[in-house]
């Protein structure tokens, strides 16, 4: 599964980061875009004197900042065909370097009858095997599926917990994250000079935009997860579905041309993510820092250890309490 992630870079280092291939073979970065915001209108935008257009700037400069334990409900950048979010404009309007565009959407996928249910629904993930044709949770998702709100939630890694064999009450948590270059094996710098060397995971996801109760749009999403691969299975038995490549996010995000069955077929285990032990403070959705992703050595008790230690302090206490 997944359930916390780690975003450590703000809007500009997000788009660097997601820079792609667009249709003419050009590298291209993705632009940060609101839900109602469209080229038409910031045409329209360039006719507002300077402090407005100043403004405009700023505003589209923060969209996300960065975060080190991101838990459901929170936002989550996420990549998005832009033929989604642009539905206004025509053919000719629509140049190479929009085919993709950045934005922040709410972790846990909505539907509307969900705001007046007194059913607790679980959506801030959802099985790839069951999408089309799984129980009533399921079913949740199909309907924006199928209308072809595909999306990719882009992060540094997401922790996960191990469950100690010896006592279910002690778990570890992991950082797990995208293979990176040599100069970054078995370390996970934070260092804005590194930004740029560094490789986001790329998750499948799902959204559905609702309307909230001051009657505003929002986009919420869920992150899709699969079996786990074999180098993954001690940790957990289900995994993100990953885009592994530029080939497979185009092939996910274009809706239009690709069918949602042939989208599915993208999704598989994903084997070589990398992975190390982090601090259990992690574990406390309040404590946002850097040094989340600091490694720690995890000390490996033997099977009888624990007992052992509870016998030899038994022990103690009736020597003592015999004198």
């Amino acid at each position: 599964m997944c359930g916390r992630t780690v975003v450590s870079g703000d809007s500009k280092t997000l788009a660097r980061r997601c820079t792609y291939s667009n249709r003419n073979a050009e590298s291209v970065q993705p632009k940060w875009r609101s839900i109602s915001t469209n080229r038409r209108e910031e045409r329209e935008s360039s006719d507002n004197d300077a402090n407005e257009n100043q403004q405009v700037r700023k505003t589209s400069e923060h969209f996300f900042e960065p975060s080190f334990n991101i838990g459901p409900q929170s936002k989550l950048p996420v990549l998005v065909s832009s033929l989604n979010l642009l539905t206004d404009l025509r053919e000719d309007e629509k140049s190479s370097d929009d085919e993709r565009c950045l934005t922040a959407m709410r972790w846990g996928l909505q539907r509307e009858f969900m705001k007046d249910s007194s059913t607790k629904y679980s959506t801030f993930n959802c099985r790839a095997e069951t999408l089309l044709t799984g129980p009533s949770q399921s079913q949740l998702f199909k309907q924006p599926l199928s209308r072809g709100f595909r999306c990719a939630v882009v992060v540094d890694g997401f922790f996960e917990w191990k469950t100690s064999a010896e006592d279910k009450k002690q778990k570890q948590p992991y950082f797990v994250h995208a293979p990176q270059s040599k100069e970054f094996e078995g370390k996970f710098e934070t260092a804005e000079d590194k930004d740029e060397y560094r490789k986001m995971l790329v998750m499948a996801g799902i959204y559905n935009p609702v309307k909230t109760a001051e009657g505003e749009t929002e986009n919420t999403c869920t992150i899709i997860t699969v079996e786990s691969s074999h180098d993954l299975k001690w940790l957990h038995h289900r995994m993100p579905a990953i885009l592994p490549d530029d080939g497979s996010i185009q092939k996910w995000l274009d809706a239009k041309s690709v069918s949602t069955n042939e989208a599915l077929k993208l999704l598989s285990p994903f084997s070589g993510l990398q992975f190390y032990p982090v601090d259990s403070k992690v574990g406390n959705i309040r404590c946002n820092e850097p040094s989340n992703l600091e490694r720690v050595v995890v000390s490996r008790k033997r099977k009888g250890e624990k007992e052992s230690k509870l016998m030899l302090n038994w022990l103690k206490s009736a020597k003592t309490s015999s004198n």
